[in-house]
């Protein structure tokens, strides 16, 4: 889907910066997503809104930044392996 790749407040610049600053040389994308929510509240704030349409936002959210980041960097970074979400699915509380 074409929102999944279309970020509008955080930048290829943002999303470099964050890689660049990693220490440890096995490459985490959840390791980017806190460098640069970090850094950058307030644009990943704005993306995470763009998600509230979706059942569970962080986790949306966090896919699309993942996607974002191969888009914005092809052949840069490969995806090697899955690595579990800090994010776990939604639970659902109260009456269905």
């Amino acid at each position: 889907m074409k929102w999944e790749l279309d970020m509008q407040h955080v930048t290829d610049e943002m999303l470099a910066e964050a890689i660049n600053g990693l220490s440890d040389t096995t490459f985490d994308t959840h390791a980017v997503e806190q460098r640069v929510l970090r850094k950058y509240p307030v644009a990943v704030a704005h993306e995470i809104i763009e998600h509230q349409h979706n059942d569970d936002v962080l986790q949306q959210f966090s896919a699309s930044f993942s996607k974002r980041i191969a888009a914005a960097f092809p052949g840069q970074v490969d995806k090697v392996q899955k690595i579990a979400s800090p994010n776990p699915p939604l639970q659902q509380t109260g009456p269905a």
